[in-house]
Order: C-alpha cells, then sequence, then structure tokens
C-alpha cells in the first residue's frame, strides 16, 4: 500500500522553489532546441496551474491597484471640481448682487432726472439700521458735510421715505414714515381729498385719517403729499388704497395706505436738499 508522506511546509516551499527554478533554467536551455526533454514535458505539466494561478494572482493585483489609483485621480478631481463649483458661484452671486444694483440705481437716476427741475438732491446710501425697531429708522451715509440739515425729506426711487431728524459731519438718521411718528400731510390724487398719513409701526402699511365720512374715496387711488407744513413738498408718491373704514363716532374715516416704498429693503435713497425756484 502506497502511503502518501505530507511534507514540513518549509520543505514544501523549498520543492516549490526549486521546481520554478529548473523551469526557469529549461526555458534559458531550451531557446536553441526545437524539442524539450520528457523531464522538462513533465515539469511544464506539472507546473503549468501553479504558474496560472501565479498569474492570475498578479494580474488582480494590477486591477486592483488600478481601481486604487484611479479612485484616488477621481477624488482629487471631484474636489478642484467642488472647489471651481464654489468660486463660479461666488462670482454669480456677486454678478447678480451687481445687476440688481444696477437696476436700482438707473430706476433712482430716472427719478432723479424727473425731479431735478424741482428739487436738488443728494444720493445717499444706506448703512444702518435701528436695531430696537427694524422699520422706524436707518442711517445713510451722507451728513453736514454734503450740507444735509435736519427735517430734510427723503425718497426712494418708489416714494416717500420719511424725514432727517438728527445729522454728524458724515452721516443722518432718518425716521421712516412707517413710525408712528412719521406722519405727513397726504391728498388723494385724484378727488383732492386731503387727509394725515400716519404710520402704525407695524410693518403692515400706511393710516390716512381725519377723512369726511362722505370722502369719494375708492381702493387703489394714488396718494401724494399735500405739501402742507415745512417739510415735504407736494406732489410727492406714498402710496395707494387699499381700503376704507367709518370711524365709531360715524363723522370721520380713515383709509388704508400701502406705501410705494419697501421700508423693509431700501439700499440707496434721496436727500431733498432743497427746492428749486422758490416753491
Amino acid at each position: 500500500m502506497i502511503r502518501l508522506v505530507r511534507l514540513p511546509k518549509k520543505s514544501f516551499f523549498g520543492v516549490l522553489a526549486l521546481a520554478v527554478l529548473m523551469l526557469v533554467t529549461m526555458r534559458l536551455t531550451d531557446l536553441n532546441r526545437s524539442q524539450l526533454t520528457p523531464v522538462e514535458t513533465v515539469l511544464r505539466d506539472i507546473l503549468a496551474p501553479l504558474q496560472s494561478g501565479v498569474s492570475g494572482v498578479s494580474g488582480k493585483i494590477s486591477d486592483t491597484l488600478s481601481v486604487i489609483t484611479r479612485t484616488k485621480k477621481i477624488t482629487i478631481q471631484y474636489g478642484e471640481l467642488q472647489q471651481q463649483v464654489g468660486e463660479l458661484t461666488a462670482k454669480l452671486n456677486m454678478m447678480e448682487e451687481y445687476r440688481q444694483e444696477n437696476v436700482r440705481l438707473r430706476k433712482m437716476l430716472q427719478m432723479k432726472q424727473s425731479l431735478d427741475n424741482r428739487f436738488q438732491m443728494v444720493g445717499a446710501a444706506v448703512i444702518a439700521r435701528d436695531a430696537s425697531n427694524w422699520y422706524h429708522s436707518i442711517t445713510v451715509d451722507q451728513g453736514k458735510d454734503r450740507g444735509i440739515k435736519r427735517d430734510m425729506p427723503v425718497i426712494s426711487q418708489r416714494g416717500l421715505v420719511g424725514r432727517v431728524i438728527a445729522v454728524t459731519k458724515g452721516t443722518a438718521e432718518i425716521l421712516l414714515l412707517m413710525d408712528p411718528e412719521g406722519s405727513a400731510g397726504g391728498l388723494v390724487q385724484a378727488t383732492r381729498t386731503p387727509g394725515i398719513i400716519k404710520g402704525n409701526g407695524e410693518g403692515k402699511g400706511l393710516t390716512m385719517v381725519h377723512l369726511a365720512h362722505d370722502a369719494p374715496i375708492q381702493e387703489n387711488q394714488v396718494v401724494v403729499t399735500s405739501g402742507l407744513g415745512d417739510i415735504f413738498p407736494k406732489g410727492l408718491r406714498i402710496g395707494y388704497i387699499t381700503g376704507t373704514v367709518v370711524e365709531a363716532n360715524g363723522l370721520v374715516k380713515k383709509a388704508f395706505i400701502q406705501p410705494f416704498a419697501d421700508f423693509n429693503r431700501l439700499e440707496e435713497v434721496f436727500i431733498i436738499a432743497g427746492v428749486k425756484g422758490g416753491e
């Protein structure tokens, strides 16, 4: 009975290394021979599976290294693309800011040109808002060095904003018409009905009070300054009527007005520094 003898691991690898060495030697010696010897043939048949396995493992290792390399390159490229996207997004945002600023300034210029024959106006940028109450006051970057004084009226591209209440050398504080203390004389443009415009301080529009109960007032009619008093010249746009209600005494009524100026989004304004022609 034939017994199989199990070789120790060291002996096995030694035999394997010897066989590989013999195969290499045969390969080097068979370059000038047309046929293999019987021993070479047997060894080649025995070692063929081993060669195939080594080749397969080598191929898998090569493929794995290739995948790792490609993954690393893709990761680097992805990071670079993310950075480029961030830079482009920032540029697009800046371009949009420039575009919106250009639109606002064009409208401001158009309004200035339409009123230039009546008023001396100083352009100003909003640099701060009242932190305690967003709607009540703003600060702009023009002051005494540009001839700005207390109680000068302030307008935006859309309509009346308020009046100057404090001035320094380089800044001015403006009380918005939205403030309860920011009243102005008003006039319904279509019917010439006068009244007093008052703010409610809540950001929900303006109110026109002291109107006769039978005053012919309708929704969407435009309201302008009446020119009564020493602050606001006549004809400045204020807003439009959204509704009316008769007071409890039945003698007078009030109208609700949606202002043309957006007090919450003011960025540039004009301060009326003087009236031309002695109006």
